[in-house]
């Protein structure tokens, strides 16, 4: 006889499967978009901190201190990332490997030029932004959230809305 709590984590996995195919089938008819989740309607991700929400001499501080750590949620191919456990793709996961970014000195430099360029958002407890943007190859919009104190994951954001516009024309500025 299988205990219940096997047959309950069973279940669980199938239906986690088939909810992400589902939703996957859903965005890929082009008919949907994600919907904001209640947090974010009480606390805006996506906001850029205003001018003088950092000082020059932090932002110096951070962009010498900041680390990339990479999450092996969303990448398929970890090139030189050094995952731990090695690349585990979850579907529904955005896969940073179509942004071509597959080296860690890569990804670091775009942290740093977002903390440079200023597309950040207003700090956390720690004094880091609770997010980074960058704009890599082809105006594709990356975003980096903390994994600890100066160390942060990225992945692409694909939907096209006005706040990519404005991170794109902000890099833009700074060239």
């Amino acid at each position: 006889m299988v205990p219940d709590a096997a047959i309950r984590k069973a279940i669980e996995s199938q239906l986690t499967n088939l909810i992400c195919l589902r939703i996957a089938a859903h965005l890929n008819s082009g008919v949907a978009e994600m919907k904001m989740r209640n947090s974010d309607k009480r606390i805006p991700r996506r906001m850029l901190a205003p001018k003088g929400a950092y000082s020059d001499q932090h932002i110096l501080n951070m962009i010498e201190y900041v680390k990339y750590s990479g999450n092996p949620v969303h990448k398929k191919h970890p090139g030189n990332f050094a995952l731990n456990p090695p690349a585990n793709h979850r579907p529904g996961k955005t896969l940073c490997d179509i942004s071509g970014i597959f080296r860690i000195e890569d990804a670091l430099d775009l942290l740093r030029r977002g903390l440079e360029f200023g597309t950040i958002s207003m700090p956390g407890k720690d004094g880091w932004p609770r997010r980074i943007w960058a704009v890599g190859e082809g105006e594709m919009l990356l975003e980096a959230q903390p994994d600890a104190i100066g160390s942060y994951h990225g992945y692409p954001l694909l939907s096209k809305d006005p706040f990519h516009s404005k991170v794109i024309n902000i890099w833009k500025e700074k060239k």
